[in-house]
């Protein structure tokens, strides 16, 4: 890392904090939106336990989407431990737009009643398929899978299934799609 990129990250890391304590949830949104994917990491790990749960609530509340996203980047243990220090609310607002395999991996890492009280606040057709995958060892198929598929008609042709994987590539992303 470069001096200068040290310096930018630093003052990313101090005007992170400043939008934390602020609590104005759109801005935080909007700096994490524009901050450069490499500073990222350093950025979270530099600010403080009680910042980084507080951004993690506002973000459940602001943009579940990307708090999920920054949360898949981080080992299980600690997305976990992350995810338990908020109100279950917050959690299963996060933990709703996690892939399907990170959620279980991430839930199955905390304690049982924690777990349990997230999943009784996401939609109940997406908690009852995360306890399913939480009952498969994490090195397993049943583990690994993600329950998230693509389909196509029968009658579409191979390039317009291809057109449309090419066209709509981001909406597609979750679904790890190999063509």
């Amino acid at each position: 890392m470069s001096a200068e990129t040290t310096n930018e990250s630093i003052d990313a890391t101090g005007e992170l904090e400043a939008l934390i304590q602020s609590r104005d949830g759109d801005a935080i949104v909007s700096f994490m939106r524009l901050l450069p994917p490499e500073d990222t990491a350093y950025t979270l790990s530099h600010i403080s336990d009680e910042s980084r749960i507080a951004l993690f609530g506002a973000l459940s509340e602001f943009a579940p989407e990307l708090g999920a996203d920054l949360l898949e980047h981080f080992v299980d243990e600690y997305a976990a431990g992350v995810i338990e220090s908020l109100e279950p609310g917050q959690a299963a607002a996060l933990v709703d737009e996690m892939d399907s395999d990170e959620q279980a991996d991430v839930l199955s890492e905390m304690h049982e009643d924690d777990a349990e009280a997230i999943l009784m606040e996401m939609d109940p057709e997406e908690a009852d398929d995360t306890r399913e995958r939480m009952a498969y060892d994490e090195d397993v198929a049943g583990g690994l899978m993600i329950t998230e598929y693509l389909f196509y008609n029968q009658g579409q042709t191979v390039e317009e299934v291809t057109r449309d994987l090419h066209e709509k590539a981001e909406e597609h992303i979750e679904f790890e799609v190999r063509y």
